[in-house]
């Protein structure tokens, strides 16, 4: 989807170019050859006309300091474009930054920070990546090392770059640059505007900013993302000036049409993976999407469609839809936000209530169960690197997990500790766990504890596994 992208950016780049920052500073891209390529969904710098000379750099800014809203600090603009650390200009927003994420490891790698922003919500250009699944992070990374993942477009600059990036880092690096960034919450980045007519922009480095002509022109069928200040996105790099999604009239509710109800039959509805608050799945790999950039989301979706991507389920959904309706679910996405879906109501008895709540804190010593608290931790929302959390998901979800583990459909890594569990348990505790975990509120304030060596009370091979 153009985070449902995850990049990581994390180059192999050390010096700075002040003069080229406007977007990054990518150079021109010969013209498209494909008759389906969706022009407006890379922002790729478009050639010069045939002899036309490039325009020479300008002198490099060294001197003067810049100032942003809600900050006292100050930073010239080589030192915001510094590629082995960029200016933080509100450190308080985000966690404190692991060495990998604040000054990459040169010359192979980057500072996630510098693509990314400190906060994890990036640009237009690329992927978001706050609060994505630890596990979701490590496997988009391990995709574009492994040549999994490409771009939609070869001449998309940045994507190339993490695929590099992705082989120079360490499993040790790429740990720690999952963790900080699930660990940062996501809010509202994009302002998705339905139009007819939207601003004349030009594509620099691949981001749509403002024509610097101005004037208007019809937006077509397409999705213009710019920023919502041009001089805040670049040269400043303010990491509270967000975006703004343009998209046709009637967009936005023609995507809920499909991700919800499945377009009438044309696809099967987004939510059944991803929720109706496209809240993360358990396994890490259907992510919350909402909220992310319409012109990602899109991207995203045309890579699984056209086999850059290659989750199965993905692909089978939407291998035959259209540039439109692509567009159409990624506009729906980008304009929501991020809550996880409230608690669902359930009918128990006292007893009931009182059974769960022994299973989760002792277990059933009969059976040889132990505690659901022991693996999932005492909050119930998971140990990093590799347990889940259990709040937060629906009933029927779990009940159908059980079920797959009881039934040898649902494998991992042995030994297989939840299939053993599942096992042991009674089928009238199954359904009183999961009546009484999906009756929890689940918060984005639950973070799940940090204790890869805490030890379990079964032998658990996709745990071990991780933790090596």
């Amino acid at each position: 989807m153009k985070k449902i992208l995850f990049v990581v950016a994390c180059a192999a780049f050390v010096t700075v170019n002040v003069a080229a920052q406007r977007g990054g500073g990518a150079p021109p891209a010969e013209a498209p050859t494909s008759p389906n390529y969706p022009a407006w969904a890379y922002a790729i710098t478009p050639p010069p006309p045939p002899g036309t000379p490039r325009p020479a750099a300008q002198p490099e800014d060294t001197t003067t300091v810049h100032h942003i809203a809600g900050t006292t600090r100050a930073f010239t603009v080589a030192q915001i474009a510094d590629l082995r650390g960029p200016a933080d200009w509100f450190p308080e927003d985000h966690p404190a930054m692991p060495a990998i994420v604040a000054y990459g490891r040169q010359p192979g790698v980057r500072s996630c920070s510098y693509c990314h922003y400190p906060n994890g919500k990036g640009r237009s250009s690329n992927g978001g990546v706050a609060g994505l699944p630890v596990s979701y992070i490590i496997q988009t990374l391990h995709d574009f090392r492994d040549g999994l993942r490409k771009p939609g477009d070869p001449r998309k600059v940045n994507v190339n770059q993490m695929i590099a990036f992705a082989k120079n880092m360490t499993p040790e690096e790429m740990q720690s640059a999952a963790e900080y960034f699930s660990s940062t919450p996501w809010t509202q980045w994009v302002r998705v505007v339905e139009t007819k007519m939207v601003p004349k922009t030009d594509a620099e480095g691949s981001i749509f900013f403002k024509a610097k002509g101005g004037g208007m022109e019809p937006i077509g069928m397409r999705v213009i993302e710019t920023p919502e200040d041009d001089e805040q996105t670049e040269p400043l790099r303010n990491p509270r000036s967000g975006f703004i999604a343009y998209v046709p009239v009637g967009a936005i509710k023609k995507g809920e049409a499909l991700v919800t109800t499945g377009g009438n039959g044309r696809t099967e509805a987004c939510t059944v993976c991803h929720g109706n608050n496209t809240e993360a799945t358990a396994d890490g790999f259907s992510p919350r999407i909402a909220g992310k950039p319409a012109g990602y989301l899109f991207n995203q979706l045309v890579s699984f469609r056209d086999g850059r991507r290659t989750y199965a389920p993905m692909v089978y959904l939407v291998q035959y839809m259209t540039d439109d309706y692509l567009r159409d679910i990624a506009a729906h996405f980008s304009e929501l936000e991020l809550p996880y879906p409230a608690p669902e109501s359930t009918s128990m008895t006292p007893q009931a209530v009182a059974r769960a709540h022994e299973l989760i804190e002792h277990g059933d010593a009969a059976r040889n169960v132990p505690a659901c608290s022991e693996c999932h931790g005492a909050n119930l929302a998971g140990i990093a690197p590799a347990i889940p959390g259990l709040l937060g998901l629906p009933r029927h979800y779990m009940n159908a997990q059980f079920g797959a583990w009881r039934a040898g459909k649902l494998r991992a890594i042995e030994p297989d500790c939840m299939a053993e569990v599942a096992r042991r348990l009674a089928s009238d505790d199954i359904a009183v766990l999961t009546a009484w975990l999906a009756s929890r509120p689940a918060s984005t304030e639950q973070k799940p504890l940090h204790e890869p060596n805490r030890k379990l009370p079964l032998e658990c091979g996709s745990v071990a596994t991780t933790v090596k």
